[in-house]
Order: structure tokens, then sequence, then C-alpha cells
């Protein structure tokens, strides 16, 4: 198992990343969230709700605002770097979101290569097609789902998917479309947490752990982290590889953020896990901890390559 700690001197505005090996600081970028928060029921009803939703922004923005964390950077520099992306490869992100990755991919590959982005939000494709305008990159962008993808078989050099497929209804259909455009011998790389890994340090432990089983099951995978191993063997990939990324903040309002804490705390009422009043003590257990410097969050998430056979 990898170790490393993320050295916090005071109580952090970001959650951090434990290094695969040793230890390290990890850099500073600050999210500045605001009452937004977690854009509403994306966990009960996943990201297929983009188009749909009144406010189709909020969910641009809150990935922005997780992008900017520091574990999330690091894991998507680990996930980049076990691509084994050459200059000229043809590559593909799929759940591209925003397409943050696609315009990296882009300048990875360079002018003789060829980034694509898939997402099934119009939304976010349009996103993606604007930033990466900006960046003065050439990438594609297609609406897409990824357990149909509109490509050829052998199609690609390299294919990465993050944070989508535990909201797929399939996602094991996905891996073998994965597979499928994957050229033999290059690698295909997904990523995701493992929500039945949220630790929260609160006095009333029971309460927590009433919680955080919500919290996972509001996800339609919540423990797709722990179970990529598998999966892609299942799927027919060779050579497996894996790598953990720990995140914590010692921040209550960027927890809450990023996690949806309050959400769950609804969510769990309304599944009749927990009484109203009871959850908010949990609550303000967990911001009286926040002002006195004592409160902690932590998540593992997993990334796993595997070579298409």
């Amino acid at each position: 198992t990898p170790s490393g700690r993320c050295a916090t001197a005071a109580p952090s505005t970001t959650m951090c990343c434990a290094a695969s090996s040793g230890s390290s600081n990890s850099r500073r970028s600050e999210w500045r969230h605001d009452r937004a928060g977690y854009p509403p029921r994306v966990r009960n009803e996943g990201w297929g709700e983009v188009d749909r939703s009144t406010k189709p922004q909020s969910y641009i923005d809150y990935l922005r605002g997780v992008s900017a964390l520091d574990s999330v950077q690091e894991f998507k520099r680990k996930s980049l770097e076990l691509m084994g992306v050459r200059p000229g490869d043809t590559v593909l992100d799929v759940g591209c979101g925003a397409g943050d990755e696609v315009v990296a991919l882009a300048r990875m590959v360079g002018e003789s290569g060829h980034a694509v982005g898939v997402d099934m939000s119009e939304t976010m494709v349009a996103e993606g097609r604007r930033r990466a305008a900006d960046a003065g990159v050439r990438a594609d962008f297609r609406v897409g789902d990824a357990q149909t993808l509109p490509f050829e078989d052998r199609s690609f050099d390299a294919v990465r998917i993050e944070r989508t497929l535990q909201h797929l209804p399939d996602p094991d259909r996905a891996l073998r479309e994965l597979r499928r455009v994957c050229r033999p011998g290059r690698r295909v790389v997904a990523l995701d947490p493992d929500w039945s890994s949220l630790v929260i340090d609160s006095e009333d432990e029971e309460m927590t752990r009433r919680l955080i089983r919500v919290h996972a099951s509001h996800v339609a995978h919540g423990q797709m982290g722990r179970e990529l191993w598998r999966r892609f063997g299942d799927a027919g990939f060779e050579d497996r590889v894996v790598e953990c990324v720990i995140a914590h903040s010692t921040s209550f309002a960027v927890a809450d953020a990023v996690l949806g804490l309050r959400e769950t705390v609804d969510e769990a009422v309304r599944d009749g896990a927990i009484d109203p009043v009871s959850g908010d003590h949990w609550l303000d257990g967990l911001r009286a901890a926040d002002e006195s410097g004592r409160f902690f969050a932590a998540l593992s998430g997993f990334i796993v390559g595997g070579r298409a056979p």
C-alpha cells in the first residue's frame, strides 16, 4: 500500500494528498468555494442530469473547484503518466467533463497527434471546445456514451476515464468498450474514489458510520475504487498496475463543499437512517471541531491501468 503524508502546519483550505512513497508537502491551491457547494442531486441522480439542470453552470463550477484541489491534481497527474502517451499518439478521454485533461493530452501528443474527449453532456462538450480554443490546442469533443463509444475498433493509442465508472449503469460494459477502441499493447487508465473508504473524525462514531454508508449508497457504484483492479482483470486487460492517492482535509467548509456532507445528512433523513435532530447534532459537532482546529476527513482514490490485448 502506498504511504506518505501531506504536511499541514495550519487548518488546511485544500484537500491534500499522500505521495505514493516517502513524504512530501503538497501545493496550496486554495479552492474559494461559494455557498452553491455540491450541485443538487449529483450523487443520487448522476451526472446525466447536467443538460436538464436549471443551473448547468453549477456543475462546471463544481468540477473547476474540485480540479483545483491538490489531491485531484495528483490523481490526474498520475493517471496521465500511466497512460504512456507519446508525441503523435491518438488519445481519448471518456467522461471528459469540461475538457481540461483533453487539453493536457493535446499538448502531450503535439501537433502530429490527436486528442479526443467524449462526454454524455452537451453542456460539458461545449465547455471543452471553448477551453481547447482558449488554450490554442487542436482537440475534438463529441457527445457520447462510455458504454457504446462512437469509434472503430483499435482507434486510440491511449484511453483514460476519470470518476465516471462509478456513475454508469454498466461499468463493465464501458471497460470492454475502452478495451475495444484501444490499440493492442497500449494502455487504458481508470481512476475513481472509494466512497466507503471515507473517514471523518467525529465524537459520534456510530452516526458517522451510518452517514458514510448512506453517502456511498447514493453513488451507483460507491466502492468503484476498490473494484477497479478486479474489473480490469475481468475485462481482459493485461499487465495491470495500480496507484493510490489519499486525500485529506482539515477544513469543514471545503470537505462539505466537495463531499456534500449536509446533503448526505438530508439523504440519510429521507432514507430513515437517522432522525433530523441527530443529523443536525452531528454537523454541529463537525463545525465545532473545525472552529477548534480539530476537524479531519480523508478519502482514498485508486488508479488502475492495463494494456489492451
